[in-house]
């Protein structure tokens, strides 16, 4: 009997042949079902990503809402001084608007410091964002040039950009509880408490987490923080990248949170 829930559909999404080999290898670590279930995901949605960077999650999201729903992709914006991130940002462009038996008929809105208006004011069901906080709380931009943080402004958006009601998925690097937190996170973990205070602050309501994205193997004491994990092994010697690659991803946490009605 097929199976026509949710779950049965990202089963199949999750197997089709636009995933490749290579990408769902990475499924045992993410658990893309189990987090997309947690969040409440369903094909009527419409859901903004923020900053799906190749596209990992677009792949899954994006093929369940396309026909009764809508996925709406929150991009760098076009002035980056990178010029990796301008070439991501238009290979990625590229990726939607080429592949509309995917991605169906996407909205594309740039997002980052200063950009904030990235889809239509209370428009999304959902909001997702994967393993994106801490650059929200750095005190400098991806050249090192200082700037104060703007996570509340991240924030505030959020709440103007999601219905009431609206759901909001948070997946990050998790923080050791029994050390203070970096109020910038330069190593890209934070503290689950932490991540909660502040959005609680921002006017959401937390709804619960899940331990599916967890990992106790993950010490936090990494050379580059949780790049020096799989898949990216950064700034780790060859001779102990098999150590690390038996750490496995880093541990995260998983939250749900809502706007309030």
């Amino acid at each position: 009997m097929t199976d026509t829930t949710t779950a049965g559909h990202l089963r199949d999404i999750l197997n089709a042949d636009h995933r490749t080999e290579e990408v769902r290898e990475r499924d045992a670590a993410r658990h893309p079902l189990e987090t997309l279930t947690f969040f409440g995901l369903h094909e009527h949605m419409n859901v903004v990503e923020i900053w799906p960077f190749f596209g990992w999650y677009s792949h899954i999201i994006a093929p369940l809402v396309k026909d009764y729903g809508r996925y709406m992709a929150a991009i760098f914006p076009p002035d980056n001084k990178q010029d990796y991130m301008n070439k991501q940002r238009q290979d990625y462009i590229d990726l939607l608007n080429n592949t509309p038996e995917v991605f169906g008929k996407p909205h594309i809105g740039d997002f980052g410091n200063g950009y904030f208006n990235y889809a239509p004011d209370n428009s999304a069901d959902m909001i997702i964002t994967i393993r994106n906080l801490h650059n929200w709380l750095w005190d400098a931009d991806y050249s090192g040039n200082k700037r104060p943080p703007y996570y509340k402004e991240v924030f505030e958006s959020f709440r103007r950009i999601l219905k009431p009601g609206g759901i909001l998925g948070v997946e990050q690097h998790r923080g050791d509880p029994n050390k203070p937190q970096d109020p910038f996170a330069k190593m890209l973990y934070v503290r689950q408490d932490h991540a909660i205070q502040l959005l609680v602050e921002a006017g959401f309501i937390f709804l619960g987490s899940s331990e599916v994205n967890a990992n106790p193997k993950d010490t936090r004491d990494h050379p580059e923080g949780p790049l020096s994990l799989p898949p990216f092994l950064r700034g780790v010697p060859e001779e102990d990248k098999d150590k690390y690659r038996a750490i496995g991803e880093a541990d995260r946490m998983t939250l749900k949170f809502m706007n309030p009605v």
